[in-house]
Parts: C-alpha cells; structure tokens; sequence
C-alpha cells in the first residue's frame, strides 16, 4: 500500500488546525504502522506536485492523507501576528506550537471557522485514490466510514481500517464508495453548480 500526502508545511501563524496534516504525517512516518506501508510522505515543499504530476502522484496511490482545508484560525489584519511568529521561531527554531501560540497569538487560535472542502478531496474521488482524513464536516459531502477513513486529532484510526489482511478490499470498498456518491452522482458538477446559482436568481 502507497501512502502519500501531497502538501508542504503551514505557516504557524495560521493556527493550530494548519499544523494538523504535517502532524498526521509525522506520525505515520514514526510509528509501526509504517513497516506494513510503503509511504511516499514529504513535508518539504520542494516535494509539491503540481498540473498533472499531482494526478500521477494519485495514480499510484492507493490512498491519501488530508484534512479540511483552513485559510486562518485567527485574524491578523496588520500581519502583526505573522511578524511575531517569524521572530520568535528565527530565535527558537525548536519551539513547539504551543510555545509560539503562548508567547505570539495568546487566545486568538480558532477565531474564525473558515473550513471548506478543497478541490483535492474530489480529485482523489476521481482517480478512486482512498482518503485517509483527519475527522471533521467536509460540507457534509464526505462521510467518514463511507467517503473516507477517518484519523482522529489525536492520531486514532478508525477500527474497522485496521482489519490486517482486508485493509486493501476495504481501501478499495470506500475508493468505490466516493466515485459512485461525489463523482458519477454528478451532484458537484460545475452544471450542477451554475444550476443552483440561476434558481436562486430572482425572477421578474
């Protein structure tokens, strides 16, 4: 089994939830899960595949590390928190988040809610990549245990993905599950979505 994540590390200053991916993909690199995977994690942002590598990038994967995607947690409208942050860590390279949260943005983490599904989510659906997603809404589209396996914050996986030898049936099960449901629904089209826009156009 390929595992793969395709994202470079998020700036501190951005909160606490940008920090999750990086997390998730540490944690799978460290522990015993990845002597039964092979795993094609970087967190360096050299690594980022862009145009159609990314799509060949899915193709070999038979699943995808990811989470909802998240502009900020707190505002910054001055970049004064950004400023802080980048002192700080050029001082203390080794400081946890919690250290820099603590001395940079006290208070201020997860002061907006600005989650939303990202176009990566339904590119795995198309090439029938399995998500393995850190828990959260997703829009109500993906449904953890159908769309997706789902990662707690605290690095949990779900139980039924960690049936040993049928974990590849089960991969492909919930790979199945997201192509029928998000992609051949045809219910996240750009028609389907230029139709909900004109019936909500007043009419004279």
């Amino acid at each position: 089994m390929i595992l793969g994540i395709g994202r470079e590390n998020c700036p501190i200053g951005f909160g606490r939830h940008g920090q999750l991916k990086t997390m998730i993909g540490k944690q799978f690199l460290n522990t015993s899960v990845s002597q039964q995977l092979i795993l094609d994690i970087s967190l360096d942002p050299m690594d980022v595949f862009f145009g159609k590598d990314w799509y060949r990038f899915l193709c070999r994967c038979r699943t995808v590390l990811g989470c909802e995607e998240e502009e900020r947690a707190c505002i910054d409208p001055t970049g004064n928190i950004r400023k802080k942050v980048d002192d700080y860590v050029a001082r203390h390279p080794e400081a946890s988040f919690d250290e820099v949260e603590r001395f940079c943005f006290p208070g201020l983490d997860g002061n907006l809610n600005l989650f939303a599904l990202s176009p990566r989510h339904f590119e795995c659906a198309i090439t029938k990549t399995c998500q393995v997603l850190v828990e959260g809404e997703y829009a109500g589209v993906f449904q953890p245990g159908v769309h997706y396996i789902e990662v707690k914050k605290t690095g949990a996986i779900s139980q039924r993905s960690s049936g040993g030898s049928r974990i590849g049936t089960y991969c492909e099960e919930i790979a199945e599950n997201a192509y029928r449901d998000i992609v051949q629904s045809e219910l996240y089209t750009y028609r389907r979505f230029v139709e909900t826009v004109i019936h909500h156009i007043p009419t004279a």
